[in-house]
């Protein structure tokens, strides 16, 4: 899911006027903006937009909006959509009938413009951060099964060399390294990797890979979706211009795994700009 300033929001109003006034101020904030006039065909634009955020009023002359919201819940597809419901209706009875129904949150109309977009960034945030929980915890739970097919029968460099291997298959990830190392220490071993079948034992200075001490310090996978611009790899970019070094590496996640309940290393991946 993208950040906030490129999601998409849905609009669901029967109020035009409200419609037009949503859209500018949406649109003058970063974000994208589709409308389901009045409702009218909300599954086929959910299916059809895949939003990021519902706007969804509650009170509308040819559907019900409530009834919108559980029919929305009940699908698998749209399930996990934030829906921020609007509505005339007395505050404490519409935020009960809609909460109740998996509503993200209830905004009383007239509303104040920067609560509104305070409300919209922070449940867009929420999602993404749920987003990319699902997205860590599937990709675990893939190598936990790839780390149980490997056989005890086999040396260690192969265990290495197959896990790099269905790692990066896996992922559908074209560089993906092994390195063996732990939190606190200065160097590690890269064992194996997916792109280079031939290289065995690389030592590397772990201060020049942040993300991989961050990965090892807090037992989390770690990404840097722009070595460009992020600032974990300030220091580095420094070095690189100092040392007029050219990095093809655009992006990285180190994954870290453990083997008999310690955790030994990281497996590193990266893409490039091409």
């Amino acid at each position: 899911m993208p950040d906030s300033a490129a999601a998409k929001i849905l609009v669901a109003d029967d109020d035009q006027s409200l419609v037009r006034t949503l859209m500018w101020i949406l649109k003058e904030n970063g974000y994208e903006v589709v409308v389901a006039p009045g409702g009218e065909g909300l599954m086929g634009k959910l299916e059809e937009e895949r939003p990021h955020l519902l706007l969804l009023d509650i009170m509308m002359p040819k559907v019900d909006g409530l009834q919108l919201l559980a029919k929305m819940k009940a699908d698998e597809r749209f399930r996990d959509l934030p829906v921020l419901m609007i509505s005339s209706m007395p505050p404490e009875e519409a935020t009960v009938k809609s909460l109740g129904l998996g509503a993200a949150d209830f905004i009383a109309k007239p509303f104040r413009v920067r609560e509104l977009l305070a409300r919209v960034k922070a449940h867009i945030r929420t999602a993404q951060e749920l987003s990319r929980a699902r997205d860590e915890a599937q990709s675990r739970a893939a190598i936990v099964d790839i780390l149980h097919e490997v056989t005890d029968s086999l040396k260690p460099d192969e265990i290495y060399h197959i896990l790099v291997r269905r790692v990066a298959r896996v992922l559908q990830i074209s560089k993906c390294s092994m390195v063996l190392a732990k939190a606190g220490e200065q160097l590690g071993v890269v064992v194996a990797a997916y792109e280079n079948p031939m290289l065995r034992n690389l030592q590397i200075e772990l201060a020049r890979y942040p993300e991989i001490e961050r990965a090892l310090a807090s037992g989390r996978a770690v990404l840097v979706e722009d070595v460009a611009t992020d600032p974990v790899y300030a220091e580095e970019r420094a070095r690189w211009e100092r040392e007029r070094i050219t990095v093809p590496t655009r992006s990285a996640v180190a994954m870290p795994f453990s083997m008999k309940d310690q955790q030994v290393g990281v497996f590193f991946l990266r893409t490039t700009g091409e």
